[in-house]
């Protein structure tokens, strides 16, 4: 989801099948952070997920 070519694939698929991809989402917390929790979740992927309909 850090990635930019993840978000050109996704980008290519056509959005009428989008609906029916299911995406799981496995990153998870480093175990030893200093920042606070909400920094490391991806929410401007999400949105950018949720904006091209997935």
């Amino acid at each position: 989801m850090f990635y930019e070519e993840t978000f050109t694939l996704f980008e290519q698929i056509d959005p009428a099948l989008r609906s029916r991809l299911k995406l799981e989402l496995t990153e998870r917390l480093p175990l030893n952070r200093t920042n606070a929790y909400d920094e490391f979740l991806p929410k401007v992927q999400l949105e950018r997920l949720a904006a091209l309909g997935y």
